[in-house]
């Protein structure tokens, strides 16, 4: 039998449980995944040895996401100080730096993830992935000591729209209906997925920026402020349906 633990404290719990349930949901009865909840937050994993290849490769690829998502959309909430907090576009920028540069990013995660027995992912994090954080904190210095020239809005606008430009494609479409309230789409089980559309033009970019469809079916009659953003930040991948 082929173990491993996996724990956080509880500030990363959510984490924890994305890994759970997507082993789960990959392997089935093939893997025994117990949960344990006290001062940290703590799965162990177990296999018979002719699947520990396929489940070591696939967690690992699952730290990776863990890693440079949610540890990186943290790092980067704490250490850009450009644009202040309560600016609406904010999260926005935080959710375009996140996936910015990702496939590299897990390439460089999978080759320093290493087995051990038990992975503290915070510990893991501030000791094994030190090359990860401290790109992190390079990108962050970048953008911090060039806030004068990304504070006007036209410019950051084409900062975010170039950002958003190089990502790489998550779904090949999305419908965005203002017209019915509502952003529907294909997720990778091959569900239909329907989400209300929020009353903040910028939360719907953030959930756009976070789907990273290849096109977007518009339908707005109105010629709304959401469409007029969309517009201009995703342009290229935009086909109008009214």
């Amino acid at each position: 039998m082929w173990e491993i633990t996996i724990k956080s404290k509880p500030s990363y719990k959510d984490s924890v449980l994305y890994i759970k349930d997507m082993l789960i949901s990959q392997f089935n009865k093939r893997v025994i995944v117990g949960q344990y909840n006290a001062e940290w937050c703590c799965i162990s994993i177990g296999t018979e040895d002719k699947y520990k290849t396929q489940v070591w490769d696939y967690l690992k690829r699952l730290l990776c996401d863990v890693f440079c998502t949610h540890f990186k959309a943290e790092f980067l909430h704490n250490n850009i100080t450009f644009i202040q907090k309560d600016n609406p576009y904010f999260n926005a920028f935080i959710k375009v730096y996140t996936y910015f540069d990702l496939e590299l990013e897990h390439s460089i995660c999978y080759r320093l993830i290493d087995y051990t027995s038990t992975i503290i992912l915070e510990s893991y994090f501030a000791f094994k992935l030190s090359v990860l954080k401290n790109k992190w904190k390079d990108l962050c210095a970048i953008t911090n000591n060039n806030s004068s020239v990304f504070l006007s809005s036209e410019t950051f606008l084409s900062l975010l729209k170039f950002l958003i430009d190089n990502l790489n494609y998550k779904l090949d479409s999305v419908v965005v209906s203002v017209d019915d309230n509502c952003i529907s789409y294909i997720d990778s089980l091959n569900n239909q997925v329907l989400v209300e559309l929020d009353k903040n033009d910028v939360k719907v970019i953030c959930t756009l920026i976070e789907l990273s469809p290849k096109q977007i079916l518009l339908h707005d009659k109105s010629y709304s402020s959401l469409k007029r953003l969309i517009l201009q930040l995703f342009d290229g991948r935009v086909k109008n349906c009214t």
